[in-house]
């Protein structure tokens, strides 16, 4: 198991957000999963930052594909990905699903 994988929940401009940082991958993804159903349970906007993520797979694309099928009435949004965060969502087609429209890689840049 990852030592190194934690969430936090930290608030900017009235809005909470779960940081995350270390590796999610199969055996950090059922720790992301609370997370974000634990702050899902008290928000309308589930924002999730992965400025310290160092590793995504399936398995952390899975526990957001999750989310947004059980937060149906909830924004998910993800934030600061890294360039192979990004890239996943691109090929795996969920860019659209979880970056802001604002986002360049959402224009297609």
């Amino acid at each position: 198991m990852n030592d190194h994988f934690r969430t936090d929940v930290i608030h900017l401009d009235g809005v909470a957000v779960l940081a995350v940082r270390g590796e999610v991958d199969i055996s950090t993804a059922p720790k992301l999963d609370e997370a974000c159903r634990q702050l899902a349970s008290v928000t309308d906007r589930l924002v999730l930052d992965f400025a310290g993520v160092t590793f995504m797979d399936a398995s952390g694309l899975g526990v957001m594909v999750r989310a947004r099928q059980r937060e149906r009435t909830k924004t998910i949004v993800v934030r600061n990905g890294s360039d192979r965060v990004l890239r996943l969502l691109q090929i795996t087609g969920l860019a659209d699903a979880f970056l802001e429209p604002s986002h360049p890689v959402t224009r297609g840049q």
